[in-house]
């Protein structure tokens, strides 16, 4: 489950990381001509993601152009964050992903436009698919184990019957002789 576990993060945040990268990708013209409404439809989209908690467009200064929260409510200490990965990732040029805990991530995916980062799309998740998975998981094999222990249960009452039968005749047979 331990390994399961790590294995679904690591799969929930190259997928996060490529809806990032995507979207990245196509808000290069919004971010070039300062279209907001542009940049808030492409964004949007990633409301369609039930990870996805909160997304923000900014320029290569780190002004916001777009700032979308699909919860209401950002990540919590997330202005410390922000600030620290910024500092981390100032000229970036790859997107990459932060962990803050087991289940919160941040995603940074640059906008590129003629191989110069004009851009950079922060991207903030909860990692709830995981869980969801993991729960799957715990029930699936609680439910193996359970059939597994019925078939030992019943594979051991007959083979306990061949067994011990022969041997119970033959206890009978010797009470018989003895007496």
């Amino acid at each position: 489950i331990v390994t399961e576990a790590f294995s679904l993060r690591s799969s929930l945040s190259n997928h996060l990381v490529t809806l990032t990268s995507a979207v990245g990708k196509n808000t290069a013209g919004a971010l070039t001509f300062g279209d907001r409404q542009l940049a808030r439809e492409l964004l949007g989209s990633l409301q369609a993601d039930p990870n996805v908690k909160k997304v923000t467009l900014e320029d290569a200064e780190g002004s916001v152009l777009v700032e979308l929260s699909f919860t209401g409510a950002g990540l919590a200490d997330e202005e410390h964050r922000r600030a620290e990965l910024a500092a981390a990732w100032r000229g970036g040029m790859t997107p990459s992903v932060h962990f803050h805990g087991f289940s919160h991530a941040q995603v940074l995916a640059p906008v590129m436009l003629d191989g110069e980062r004009i851009g950079m799309v922060w991207l903030d998740a909860e990692l709830l698919q995981l869980y969801v998975q993991l729960r799957r998981s715990a029930l699936a094999m609680l439910l193996s184990l359970l059939l597994a222990a019925a078939v030992a249960y019943t594979l051991s009452t007959r083979l306990q019957r061949v067994i011990s039968a022969p041997v119970n005749d033959l206890l009978a047979a010797l009470g018989r002789v003895t007496a």
